[in-house]
């Protein structure tokens, strides 16, 4: 039930910087905020992490963030990380609103189910 995530590249950030560009041209006067999204696999080519591919996302496309709290577990967990850690290294300053959700462990990998 989830989309393929983007690669955590910097080709990745100027695409999407292109594509809010274009959304902005044609809906101006409409807020717009973006979402992590979960990732249940990383790409090899990935050149960011999670925190520092949201934030150039930010920058490159002025716009604010949406924290998906369960993706962002979900990610870390997934990731091997400490979630602690990547909330603190995400860059919150740019956050505006906050999703949580549930999720559940099934055969060692946490899928974020809104359960």
């Amino acid at each position: 039930g989830h989309l393929t995530p983007a690669p955590r590249t910097r080709l990745a950030v100027e695409v999407v910087a292109r594509n809010v560009a274009r959304a902005r041209r044609a809906l101006p006067d409409v807020p717009l905020l973006l979402e992590n999204v979960a990732s249940p696999f990383t790409w090899p080519d990935d050149e960011l992490d999670e925190p520092t591919f949201y934030a150039a996302v930010a920058e490159a496309t002025g716009c604010d963030l949406l924290l998906d709290v369960g993706n962002l577990y979900a990610n870390a967990v997934n990731e091997g990380l400490d979630p602690l850690a990547v909330v603190r290294a995400f860059p919150l300053e740019r956050v505006r609103m906050m999703h949580l959700a549930g999720g559940v462990f099934e055969h060692g990998f946490y899928y974020d189910t809104h359960a």
